[in-house]
């Protein structure tokens, strides 16, 4: 039996924007509204490897290239929905010339004051970094990357 799973978004740039962020850490927000739970894995990656990027000063490719181990909070069960803001914290654990590894967490923003965010789920990931080349050219990666940090960091 084949299973189609769909993303339930209408973009592939799941950040909308970087809430604070230094050569070791990055924390993002992205608006969900009824996405499957498995897309802030998504979130948690797409952090990461901007933070790597960034932390690169954007001379290099960044991607998720494995991860290690996810944790989904007992409540977010298969069939789940993320609807408000997702919030994920990436820390960077270690580094390599071909990569870094991060340690990442997201919650739900509560909604109301006095009420504690919901865990979402937390792991580890790992990014590799590539020097730029035909497969991944510099003159349209490196503007696009800059730009959405710009934008996410309201520096644009």
């Amino acid at each position: 039996m084949e299973r189609v799973v769909t993303g339930g978004v209408d973009s592939f740039i799941m950040l909308d924007a970087i809430v604070s962020h230094d050569s070791e850490h990055m924390v993002t927000r992205t608006r969900l509204d009824r996405a499957p739970v498995w897309l802030a894995v998504e979130c948690m990656a797409q952090a990461a490897a901007l933070h790597l990027r960034a932390a690169l000063d954007f001379g290099r490719h960044a991607f998720l290239l494995g991860v290690r181990e996810v944790v989904f909070a007992a409540e977010s069960g298969e069939e789940a929905r993320l609807c408000g803001v997702l919030e994920c914290s990436v820390i960077r654990t270690g580094e390599t010339e071909a990569g870094a590894g991060y340690t990442v967490a997201c919650h739900l923003l509560p909604v109301e004051k006095g009420v504690e965010g919901v865990s979402v789920a937390r792991g580890e990931l790992l990014c590799a970094s590539v020097p730029y080349s035909p497969q991944f050219p510099e003159a349209v990666l490196r503007p696009r990357y800059e730009r959405l940090f710009q934008v996410c960091t309201r520096e644009g």
